[in-house]
């Protein structure tokens, strides 16, 4: 096997491992931050590199969110109320005594105050609980010993294969 097929697969074990946390965790919404989680290996004569990437709310999905600050700037993009409506509609939230408007209001007013704790049950993280300095130290033994394998195995070609 490949370094790169090696490091292929073990982007994809951690990809879909990211995706089964997300799915128990109970945070999935519209599953935009599944759809976002791309990775890419590619090779070349000296190295192979590996890419993950993931949907712009990953960072408050393993961190929160801290109280948003009188003195900082205007966040760029879409108004924290709009996000929250779109996810009272994306989990299929629908309140009895008060509107979806009023609701996602009060609820950004919360968090605008208070902040965000996430209360998933992996205590570093959705996505720090698959890759985290132990397992890349794995894969790096793992892909160590790979390399070795393959240079032994073209030593041991090069000097069946030679003339005598």
């Amino acid at each position: 096997m490949s370094l790169a097929t090696e490091l292929e697969k073990w982007m994809s074990d951690r990809k879909d491992a990211i995706v089964n946390n997300y799915n128990a965790s109970g945070m999935r919404a519209s599953g935009s931050f599944e759809r976002a989680l791309t990775y890419k290996v590619t090779e070349n004569q000296n190295s192979v590199n590996a890419v993950m990437t993931g949907a712009g709310h990953s960072y408050f999905m393993e961190h929160g969110r801290k109280p948003t600050s009188p003195t900082a700037p205007y966040m760029q993009g879409k108004p924290l109320k709009e996000m929250i409506r779109q996810w009272i509609d994306d989990k299929g939230i629908n309140p009895t005594d008060i509107s979806k408007d009023s609701l996602a209001f009060l609820i950004a007013r919360k968090i605008h105050r208070e902040g965000w704790k996430t209360k998933h049950p992996y205590p570093d993280g959705i996505i720090s609980s698959e890759i985290n300095e132990a397992s890349i130290k794995k894969l790096l033994l793992s892909l160590g010993n790979q390399y070795v394998s393959n240079v032994k195995s073209s030593l041991l070609n090069e000097f069946n294969d030679s003339p005598r």
